[in-house]
């Protein structure tokens, strides 16, 4: 794992995700790109006459942001433990969310990090949050963070999982996580969508993955009957693993699929108080 990508708006939410991304870049000698989407001048050029593009100011504006991002690394890097990372800062013209797509293409960013502070009602229905969008679309994992989590790495994961041959990239990526964490995983098998029966031959499938990746510590759990609403079975499992991370593979399904079906990822993101690693699953 090279470059972690933060996004930021330099909210406590953007700040408390920036700590985690530190956490993680240390046990993996990465570097982390501190970035802040500048979207005045996206929103002025179409207003035209009606809202001029001040060059000035913007200049102005996207000066001040720098002179903040490189505070935010500054205040991090003034813990001795953080003072050898290397953390490049930038603020870009565009939409948060392409912005974010392209960076990730352009400096082959292994792991997004953002905070989150969810949506619900009619915010979820119609717009989402970024975070939930940026899982959508990205095409590498991406750690979101509430602001409600401090811990400084992960003991207990869940790990919900159809256990069909998709979600082989889920084991491994996972896999790769534990390296840095050595935490434990609880895996969640629910409504046995890969056709196994029983318990015994669930649990089998489920070692077989996770021995095949180098997955460790693994035990597996299966529902003993069909559970409706997938999402609110996977938080009150987590709450009784006393789990500090929620791992989920995602299909990203985007238009009127994901309109129909929905993702059980982007809804779990929006309502844990846990962080999520949703792991696109291509």
């Amino acid at each position: 794992m090279k470059t972690i990508l933060v996004p930021t708006d330099l909210s406590e939410y953007a700040k408390n995700a920036l700590r985690v991304a530190a956490e993680v870049a240390l046990r993996n000698n990465s570097r982390i790109l501190l970035l802040n989407s500048n979207e005045l001048p996206v929103y002025s050029n179409p207003l035209g006459e009606y809202n001029p593009y001040d060059r000035a100011f913007d200049e102005q504006y996207q000066q001040e942001v720098r002179n903040s991002l490189q505070a935010a690394a500054d205040t991090l890097k003034g813990d001795a433990r953080f003072a050898d990372l290397a953390i490049e800062t930038a603020v870009e013209p565009g939409s948060l969310v392409s912005l974010i797509e392209n960076t990730i293409d352009d400096k082959q960013v292994d792991l997004v990090i953002m905070g989150t502070h969810g949506a619900s009602g009619m915010q979820e229905i119609l717009i989402g949050s970024n975070t939930q969008k940026v899982t959508r679309y990205a095409t590498c994992p991406v750690l979101s963070i509430p602001l409600s989590f401090s811990k400084s790495g992960f003991a207990n994961v869940v790990f919900p999982t159809t256990l069909l041959p998709d979600q082989a990239v889920a084991f491994r990526q996972l896999a790769a996580f534990q390296k840095q964490f050595n935490f434990n995983v609880s895996l969640l098998y629910l409504n046995d969508p890969a056709s196994l029966k029983a318990d015994d031959v669930v649990e089998q499938r489920a070692l077989a993955m996770a021995e095949a990746v180098g997955l460790q510590h693994v035990e597996v759990f299966a529902s003993a009957e069909n559970v409706f609403n997938e999402e609110d079975a996977i938080l009150r499992f987590a709450s009784e693993q006393k789990a500090d991370l929620i791992a989920m593979g995602t299909h990203q399904r985007t238009g009127l699929s994901h309109l129909i079906f929905g993702s059980i990822t982007e809804d779990t993101i929006n309502h844990t108080t846990i962080p999520v690693l949703g792991i696109p699953l291509h």
